[in-house]
């Protein structure tokens, strides 16, 4: 068999001239001509095939990989396929690689990790030169922060959710207190900026089966042409414990009801978008998808189910860009096409700053061309793990 360098030197220097698609056109009719030639290349190539008769060549399985659509599950090939599709599918697509900026940290983290800095960003919006963040428990506030992450201003309280915000104004629902809501468990706010001032409240309630319903939880908002969409579980307490869930509307400015549709599915807490006349819904529990509701007739016209692999949790976030349908899981971010039937464009892997042990997301929100992705990110303290909230930002994705 021909050894590497063995052939006369003076080719090494003339062939070095040629263009790549020539010097590799020149190498494979070589390897046709010459079985040694052949078995030399395969030995530094490695083989096209494994015994099994798989294509398992590094070379050619990605060539291969980035034609296959599996609508988001993995080909149980073999390793190698594996390892390709991980890095076409995620690697590609790694968070870590699309851009990514870590917030700076002044109004999310303090030395004390298990002190009032703990808990998580549970929902972000951008409002004028700043953002808004939400913080869950352990450190429950409302904070106004500018590009620096300096904290402007700060409203204790217990976790809510941010529905809405403008450079006036935020729209929060929280846990209902007073004698505005009574023995209801969430309240509509509407609050000034920049001081979070209160401007108006009602309890988050509506007409149901000719009662008024009470202790709704609200589970996902969002406001669009002044109007706040929202999807709400109201406790059941005739027969049967459970809940029946609707999607409801109120005027955004005067929180007045409007109109309420029932829907058959469990909607998933964060994820709900509106584009078009139509609502998109994550449903809870692990078929990791969602539905597509008509707000015109109130029916489910379409549903997508697995968008990422079999057994993920529920969808945290659903937000449109462009063209494109964005749904955030606990670590992975699957970018969709906008249009029915919603195929599977890539998947992002959400990867956490260095030192963390993984990363779990917990908030999405777009400001700009940036993604702003709040997650928990885990670190490793002797005998335990130590989540600490931390605020990323995407811009190539």
């Amino acid at each position: 068999m021909a050894q590497r360098g063995s052939w006369n030197s003076s080719w090494e220097p003339r062939l070095r001239t040629l263009p790549p698609d020539e010097l590799a056109a020149l190498a494979a009719s070589a390897c046709e001509a010459h079985p040694d030639m052949a078995s030399l290349a395969n030995t530094l190539l490695g083989p096209l095939v494994d015994r099994d008769g798989v294509v398992s060549s590094p070379d050619l399985v990605p060539l291969i990989i980035k034609h296959v659509e599996c609508n988001g599950r993995v080909p149980r090939v073999c390793s190698t396929w594996q390892k390709g599709w991980d890095q076409h599918h995620r690697g590609k697509g790694s968070m870590k690689n699309a851009s990514c900026e870590r917030l700076p940290a002044a109004a999310l983290e303090q030395d004390d990790f298990f002190g009032s800095a703990g808990g998580f960003v549970s929902d972000v919006a951008s409002v004028g030169e700043g953002l808004i963040i939400s913080r869950g428990p352990d450190g429950q506030a409302l904070q106004l922060v500018d590009q620096n992450m300096a904290v402007k201003s700060e409203k204790k309280m217990d976790a809510s959710s941010l529905l809405h915000a403008t450079d006036q104004s935020v729209l929060t629902a929280e846990p209902g207190t007073g004698a505005v809501t009574g023995w209801h468990s969430t309240a509509l706010r509407l609050r000034s900026l920049p001081g979070f001032d209160l401007i108006r409240e009602v309890p988050l309630e509506a007409q149901v089966d000719g009662g008024l319903s009470h202790c709704d939880t609200l589970r996902a908002g969002t406001v669009v042409d002044g109007r706040l969409i929202c999807t709400v579980g109201t406790p059941v307490f005739d027969g049967p414990p459970g809940e029946l869930f609707f999607l409801r509307v109120y005027d955004a400015g005067s929180l007045a009801f409007q109109r309420a549709i029932p829907l058959d599915f469990a909607p998933a807490f964060g994820a709900l978008a509106v584009k078009g006349g139509e609502a998109f819904i994550g449903c809870a529990g692990n078929e990791n998808g969602f539905a597509v509701l008509s707000l015109a007739s109130g029916e489910v016209v379409r549903r997508r189910q697995h968008i990422g692999h079999p057994g993920e949790p529920a969808l945290r976030r659903l937000l449109f860009r462009g063209q494109k349908l964005l749904a955030l899981s606990s670590d992975r971010l699957h970018v969709l096409s906008a249009a029915a039937p919603y195929p599977l464009v890539q998947t992002l892997r959400l990867v956490g700053p260095e030192g963390a042990a993984g990363v779990v997301a917990t908030s999405a929100s777009l400001s700009g061309n940036r993604l702003l992705v709040g997650v928990s990110a885990g670190y490793h303290f002797p005998g335990v793990v130590v989540g600490c909230p931390t605020l990323l930002a995407f811009e190539d994705y």
